[in-house]
């Protein structure tokens, strides 16, 4: 029972880590910002998931809370709306 469980759940990570390795980096250079942009860009596309708008005043005010050079300036330069695939 137990090899079962470890590989039905080895496959799902292999399948996971398969999937995941084909899509873009969210955030290609490491930079000064890197940290912000990508909390922006996750932010965003867990918005546009989650409520189909990108809610950017909502990724703002909780980025300002961990970032300096957040506003929506930013936001919008740095995590435009991607569309979701699949």
């Amino acid at each position: 029972m137990i090899e079962k469980v470890t590989s039905i759940l080895t496959n799902t990570v292999a399948d996971e880590a398969i999937k995941r390795a084909s899509i873009a980096p969210i955030v290609r250079k490491r930079g000064a910002n890197y940290e912000a942009i990508y909390f922006a860009r996750v932010m965003t596309d867990y918005m546009v998931e989650q409520f189909n708008q990108p809610l950017r005043d909502v990724v703002v005010a909780v980025g300002g809370l961990f970032f300096d050079n957040i506003d929506d300036a930013f936001v919008r330069k740095n995590a435009p709306t991607r569309k979701k695939t699949g």
